[in-house]
């Protein structure tokens, strides 16, 4: 059953003075929780006035094609996109604040390179980052860079919109650093690998399709439930995370039943080459809300960090086994559904997944708290 919650109308911000107009999709989305808020920004920010913005060092960001339904993005240096990257090391310590013009000295160019980016409303300072980099220095010898994009101009502002699409200027900023890490610190495109939670996973997919069309594609990109909203199934894949985005794209779906994506119903349009559906994708157990089971999906990935133990179940060769929603949203389950058990062959959630499984869609189980794995 539903959840429903009451929602507070947002003030509207000022139209940006400009002379083309775009105006929203509307958007219904089956749950209130995390997309009670974005259900609002979507319908009363219709419409904006948008040409573009140039951003120095990146160029143009336009508004048309591909990108009609997203405003102006806010650029790298401007105060309100509050932009940070810091290095770790295994054995080093501390970090060491550096940007696309410096290579931190701690920075190994012979270890993996993973970069975390939070989403919507985090920052910085989010502690599940901390988390994450600490346990992936204490397994591995690697490098980890910490990427913060918070403030009003960033995943801080109240209006969804906008917070979505300035994952354009922060992904391209971000290859931007990984490019001259590889350029004048000795790194290898093959080493780096990009992992986001909800609006960071399309940073991460900005950054990864930046960096191929310039020569350095990188090894890896991972969406820890990547959110839906103006990247929903109907979408250009070129807006946000998609599989031609890295070598190797993996897909953790924890919540597609509030707006995140992929949706099990569209084959076709899986964000990754391997795509995970723990607990058929919703309704995470110990999850009373869809808030939680969103953001369950970076404590998944954390757990899965040194730790080969999130084995999928069964293979699909479609997704309508997995149970959907109809129109009046009630859980139902095709009698036509492919899955099968995969046995040796099933992929592995998480961190340790690996391209050497077969590409595709993935089922398998948690329990209610951690350690979520069932082994």
């Amino acid at each position: 059953m539903f959840r429903s919650e009451s929602c507070s109308p947002l003030t509207v911000p000022k139209a940006i003075q400009q002379s083309t107009e775009r105006t929203f999709s509307e958007y219904q989305l089956p749950d209130c929780g995390i997309s009670c808020q974005i259900i609002l920004n979507l319908q009363q920010e219709k419409k904006y006035f948008v040409r573009g913005v140039t951003c120095p060092g990146l160029g143009d960001f336009n508004s048309d094609g591909a990108f009609e339904k997203f405003p102006e993005p806010t650029c790298p240096g401007d105060s309100s996109l509050e932009l940070s990257y810091t290095m770790y090391s295994a054995g080093s310590g501390r970090g060491i604040v550096f940007d696309r013009n410096s290579v931190p000295s701690n920075f190994n160019p012979d270890w993996k390179t993973l970069f975390v980016v939070h989403g919507w409303s985090n920052n910085a300072d989010s502690s599940w980052m901390a988390v994450i980099k600490d346990r992936l220095l204490a397994n591995y010898d690697a490098n980890c860079v910490i990427v913060g994009w918070g403030g009003p101009g960033g995943a801080e502002n109240l209006h969804y919109g906008e917070s979505a699409s300035t994952t354009r200027t922060v992904g391209a900023e971000t290859a931007e650093v990984m490019m001259n890490l590889i350029t004048n610190g000795g790194g290898d495109a093959g080493l780096m690998h990009c992992a986001g939670h909800s609006l960071g996973a399309h940073v991460c997919g900005h950054f990864g399709r930046w960096a191929a069309a310039r020569g350095m594609k990188p090894d890896r990109c991972t969406g820890m439930d990547p959110a839906g909203p103006l990247f929903g199934p109907n979408t250009n894949r070129s807006v946000g995370l998609y599989k031609d985005c890295a070598q190797f794209v993996d897909i953790i779906s924890t919540d597609w039943t509030a707006g995140s994506t992929p949706h099990p119903d569209e084959p076709a349009l899986m964000l990754g080459h391997q795509n995970y559906f723990p607990n058929d994708g919703h309704d995470q157990p110990g999850c009373p809300l869809s808030t939680c089971s969103h953001s369950i999906a970076h404590d998944y990935f954390l757990e899965s960090i040194g730790n080969d133990c999130f084995v999928a179940r069964e293979s699909c060769t479609a997704t309508n086994d997995l149970p959907v929603r109809d129109p009046g949203f009630v859980i139902v389950k095709s009698d036509e559904g492919s899955c099968s058990s995969c046995g040796r062959d099933c992929g592995l959630m998480g961190y340790g997944a690996s391209r050497s499984n077969s590409d595709g869609i993935y089922r398998l189980e948690t329990v209610a708290d951690a350690p979520y794995c069932l082994g």
